[in-house]
């Protein structure tokens, strides 16, 4: 491994706070990566105490002219306040990453409904408004773009949250100066590993899986019957495949008496 500190920069943009609150709180395997890296975090826009972080470097405002990053992190959507920070951070890092499904697809801050308990979702809600005056939460009416809109981006990670550990993996291989991979499959792939039924071919119950980037573990679906009993379906949060075929996945749902229409409200960016 070489011997030069790679540089770790993070900011947070619109967001919820679960993301970086997840990440940040895997102590032990953030000082294992840490190990032979620095990170600074440039700013947040949720209620984070980063004092219970100690290896984390508190760095507000402009980036001095010297400083470059191996990669800067970025997590949020961009309101059209933010767009000379993004372009700021672009040019001082050597590669860019857009974290997690409001960054990548830059739809509104609203976690997966199975991550947040309904206290969590009005705690989230209230600091949005108060740290966004523009946010409208029963509407959207916020201007945001993804971070790609504004500049360009060298890996994007979607996920609403985001599987932190796949990233703390990610994050390994970069600073260990490996080619990091990010897995090109459906949700469906993760959900036969896990030994599932298929709902929608077994029960005809619509399902975003067929279409959605995989990298969450399919664990609104394996988790559902877990803790609840009850199956759940994948809602798309970490946004559609690259190379999904919707013509087909179309067709399907015709096929169970189900019209496109109806399925809309499952997408994260509704």
């Amino acid at each position: 491994m070489s011997s030069k500190i790679f540089k770790i920069g993070m900011q947070e943009f619109e967001s919820c706070g679960k993301d970086i609150i997840n990440l940040l709180s895997l102590k032990n395997e953030m000082e294992m990566v840490l190990q032979n890296a620095e990170l600074y975090m440039f700013g947040t826009t949720s209620d984070i105490d980063l004092s219970k972080f100690p290896y984390v470097k508190v760095l507000k405002g402009e980036i001095p002219e010297d400083e470059k990053f191996d990669v800067i992190v970025c997590i949020g959507g961009i309101l059209p306040k933010q767009e000379d920070r993004i372009r700021e951070l672009r040019r001082k890092s050597v590669k860019l990453l857009a974290l997690g499904t409001c960054s990548v697809w830059g739809c509104r801050p609203t976690i997966a409904l199975s991550a947040f308990d309904e206290e969590e979702r009005n705690g989230i809600n209230e600091k949005m408004e108060e740290n966004s005056p523009d946010f409208n939460h029963e509407i959207g009416s916020i201007t945001r773009k993804t971070v790609g809109d504004v500049v360009d981006v060298d890996y994007q990670i979607p996920g609403c949250p985001i599987d932190e550990f796949s990233f703390i993996s990610f994050l390994m291989d970069l600073v260990e100066g490996k080619l990091p991979r990010i897995q090109d499959a459906p949700v469906c792939y993760e959900c036969k590993l896990n030994g599932n039924e298929c709902i929608f071919m077994e029960k005809g119950i619509v399902c975003l899986g067929p279409i959605t980037q995989c990298g969450c573990g399919a664990r609104c679906i394996t988790l559902g019957e877990i803790e609840t009993g009850l199956k759940t379906v994948c809602t798309g949060c970490f946004g559609p495949l690259a190379d999904a075929n919707l013509d087909e996945w179309y067709k399907m749902i015709l096929r169970y008496g189900k019209s496109v229409e109806n399925i809309y409200k499952f997408f994260v960016a509704r």
